[in-house]
């Protein structure tokens, strides 16, 4: 009887130490499960942020190119324009001279 007992007992103990062994495991598995889960989390917020970084840095980059090409046909319009006045001058120079020269000639 006693020999009973004492084997129920220790059947009854190992049966908590295993209960006890599969919830401690099942806890370390949804911790893992847990950690993993904002792991990834956190890493698709870093790579949306760098996404995001990206792309503000194209814009700008688009932005710039497109200042310097404003910027590069505006000095090529003032050229052009310098360049159209400096020939309507030359030519109002020359037909004054053309003038001066046939008065003089008459």
């Amino acid at each position: 009887q006693m020999e009973k007992e004492i084997q129920e007992y220790q059947r009854e103990h190992e049966r908590e130490r295993v209960t006890r062994v599969q919830q401690q495991q099942q806890t370390k598995q949804d911790l893992d499960e847990q950690l993993a889960s904002r792991m990834e989390s956190k890493r698709r917020e870093l790579e949306e942020e760098w996404s995001f970084h990206r792309l503000e840095e194209q814009r700008r980059q688009m932005i710039d190119e497109q200042k310097e090409a404003e910027e590069a046909r505006a000095r090529q319009q003032r050229l052009h324009e310098r360049d159209r006045l400096q020939k309507q001058v030359q030519a109002t120079q020359d037909e004054k001279k053309r003038m001066r020269d046939q008065q003089k000639a008459e």
